[in-house]
């Protein structure tokens, strides 16, 4: 038995009345409970520079969650233009706290310091060694009403994205177009058979099937405009497709009704043809981005499409920005960088070397910079504890220079440009499959001498790949092009290309540590594939490259294979799963690949 029209409108409005409760009741709370938004910086100033390392800050969201600050070294920030945080709390060893402790805060656009007389007020509580201070409240006094409405729509977008709630909600609005659809027609069928009703009027429409028929423009509308403006800031999500798809077969649809309105009988069965098509594509390119079979490492890692072709870089460098965190995030993990001035994941450089100092600098991709770990655990960190404590008495300084997403001839131009002005004396170059990024960027010809870079052109067809995975699935399974985009025919030759040019890039090291009086180790380490089948890909014709060159090599499929013992039955426990790189485990393995090479050349004693 259904509702009447009055039952329906009650269902209704109340329906509406209680969204509308629940959304005011969740900005209410988050503004009351908002105290700072956006960046925060807060530096610590010690009589003891070596207890600095020691302090610590931590925000707390709206909801409570700890919020642990980036920090290098006594500074300490938070970055993200519109969070918004609850409070946030600074601690402090007991040890540290005495008259010679100072604080500069800067929020806003305003900087406060505060002299340990002030700083004695803050006091929050003392849990044994550790004295946790809340900032004063003239610093969040200067939160202002429209940044907190601002963060609170932050807050509720972030947190539909992260809790993956946006996969349901997505789902849910594909429910109500079903739906409304459904409902309207459902009306249209039931006019069509009833064109009047007993009284001889036409049959109107219920105000379910009226709100459905608004409801299902509203939101598909509401869509496509949305996917339009992300489109235009060229950001490609994983439903672009579907819906530019399901706006080109809706257009088919609205153009043949227009032209075939005197024919009815052919206008049906064209209808029929483009509804089935339509439906037939759209299953198939949801299935095969559900099943990822034909999704990107990028989609898969953010979730949305990332030309290869598109230059990331503002300069010759391929870096950072500097001074910012960024998020190392897959399924599998999520882990934060902090940037320096040079846009590196490390403390500050020092030009300033002490006598006796002995300088390492390890450069690389994002098996250098630690991708899949925490900042702590990169293999050069593993590495730096180890040296450090066989060798209590030596000076080591350890620079890590590896930036994820890099190759060799953007760390030959950092090294050369940006690095030589802090004197090391051992460069340590990690290396893995590099010649796919070689074959879309190109050599030393991508840095032009305007300061700019620019990679190989894209084919025009790049467009609908990004678009389409059905497309994806016909351009590498019957047209067989590579996931270079490289045509078959011409691939064995550009792979081979790519290859010599890698080659050729150990020479260029080579030739610079000569030149400039530091030693030069080559590490080539392989994939988790590559660790369980025994054998590279390529990557022994760059080892035998540096061995006939007489370039310091380490080979660490060899030391993974015959040392760590590290195969099919146990590779699991040092790569993630999915992702491919290493964890901390597996980059402990690394630093002990090195080290052990390091003792070979004679410069670990």
């Amino acid at each position: 038995m259904g509702f009447d029209k009055r039952s329906q409108k009650i269902i209704l409005y109340g329906t509406l009345a209680l969204l509308l409760i629940l959304c005011f009741s969740f900005g209410y709370i988050s503004i009351r409970k908002t105290s700072f938004t956006g960046a925060i910086e807060i530096d610590f100033i010690s009589g003891n520079p070596a207890g600095s390392s020691s302090f610590n800050a931590v925000a707390y969201s709206v909801r409570g969650f700890p919020i642990p600050m980036a920090g290098i070294e006594n500074k300490f920030r938070l970055t993200e233009k519109f969070r918004s945080y609850s409070s946030i709390s600074v601690e402090i060893p007991k040890e540290e706290f005495d008259s010679t402790l100072s604080i500069k805060i800067k929020y806003r656009t305003k900087e406060f310091a505060y002299t340990y007389k002030e700083i004695k007020c803050w006091v929050k509580k003392q849990n044994g060694g550790i004295i946790s201070l809340k900032l004063p409240d003239e610093i969040s006094n200067l939160t202002g009403f429209s940044d907190k409405m601002i963060s609170m729509v932050y807050l509720a977008i972030s947190s539909i994205y992260w809790s993956g709630l946006y996969r349901y909600l997505s789902a849910g609005m594909i429910l109500l177009i079903v739906l409304a659809g459904g409902m309207w027609l459902r009306y249209y069928l039931k006019k069509r058979k009833q064109p009047a009703n007993s009284d001889g009027n036409p049959i109107k429409p219920s105000l379910a099937q009226t709100l459905s028929k608004w409801l299902l423009v509203l939101v598909f509308s509401f869509i496509i405009i949305s996917h339009l403006i992300l489109m235009g800031f060229s950001v490609i999500v994983s439903t672009t497709g579907p819906v530019l798809i399901s706006a080109f077969f809706f257009l088919i649809i609205f153009l043949v009704n227009f032209l075939f309105k005197k024919k009815p009988s052919l206008r049906k069965n064209i209808l029929l043809l483009f509804i089935v098509l339509y439906a037939c594509i759209l299953i198939t390119e949801i299935g095969l981005r559900l099943s990822g079979i034909t999704s990107t490492y990028m989609e898969k890692r953010t979730g949305y499409y990332q030309s290869p072709f598109k230059t990331q870089e503002t300069g010759w460098c391929h870096i950072w920005p500097s001074g910012k965190p960024h998020y190392l995030t897959t399924p599998e993990y999520n882990f934060i960088r902090l940037t320096n001035s040079l846009g590196l994941s490390d403390k500050e450089f020092s030009p300033d070397k002490a006598p006796g100092e002995y300088r390492i600098i390890g450069i690389g991709d994002s098996f250098t910079e630690g991708d899949g770990a925490d900042q702590d655990s990169t293999w050069l960190k593993f590495l730096e504890r180890s040296l450090k404590k066989q060798m209590p008495g030596s000076k080591l300084t350890f620079y890590n220079a590896g930036v994820c997403g890099s190759d060799p001839f953007f760390e030959y131009v950092l090294l050369r440009d940006k690095l030589l002005k802090y004197k090391p004396d051992l460069v340590i170059a990690a290396f893995n499959d590099e010649a796919s990024d070689i074959l879309i960027r190109g050599g030393m010809e991508r840095f032009l001498p305007d300061g700019t870079c620019t990679y190989k052109k894209p084919p025009a067809w790049e467009k609908f790949y990004a678009y389409s995975h059905i497309f994806r699935l016909i351009i590498h399974n019957l047209l067989h092009y590579d996931y270079s985009f490289i045509a078959p025919g011409a691939n064995k030759k550009e792979e081979e290309k790519a290859i010599r040019l890698f080659a050729g890039s150990t020479t260029m090291f080579e030739t610079l540590a000569r030149e400039n009086n530091f030693n030069l180790l080559i590490v080539i380490h392989p994939n988790k594939n590559e660790v369980n089948s025994h054998r590279y890909v390529y990557l022994d014709r760059i080892v035998k490259a540096c061995n006939d060159q007489h370039i310091n090599c380490l080979d660490l499929l060899v030391y993974y294979n015959t040392i760590e013992k590290m195969d099919r039955s146990n590779s699991s426990a040092y790569f993630w799963k999915y992702d491919g790189h290493h964890n901390a485990k597996g980059y402990a393995a690394f630093a002990r690949g090195v080290e052990q090479k390091l003792r070979e050349m004679g410069i670990v004693k």
